[in-house]
């Protein structure tokens, strides 16, 4: 098995198949409940979705977070740049994850 570059790292979503994410109760809504109600909304779709994120910075953590909690089926994220002190107030990033790289220290 060979190992992916260091300036990638693919992460798969959930797709909603966890224990914790279906509804406890019979008349609670789904996780998806809110896109479902979208006219043409096809979640199956989306779980197929394989996307590619180039830039793992501020906005790439920010549409890379928002695909993972919308079900997209499999993310690539793509970023050869490293965490800095200087990232932690604008991006999401951590104490923990500086001088790591960027694209890997979003798939955590």
């Amino acid at each position: 098995m060979s190992e992916e570059p260091s300036s990638s790292k693919r992460i798969r979503s959930t797709r909603f198949r966890s224990p914790y994410l279906r509804p406890k109760e019979e008349l609670e809504d789904p996780i998806t409940d809110r896109q479902q109600k979208v006219t043409g909304f096809d979640q199956g779709a989306l779980e197929e979705l394989h996307v590619t994120l180039v830039g793992a910075g501020g906005l790439g953590t920010e549409i890379g977070e928002g695909l993972v909690r919308k079900g997209v089926g499999s993310l690539d994220i793509i970023d050869h740049d490293t965490v800095k002190l200087s990232n932690l107030n604008r991006q999401k990033f951590y104490e923990d994850d500086i001088y790591c790289n960027k694209a890997r220290a979003l798939a955590h």
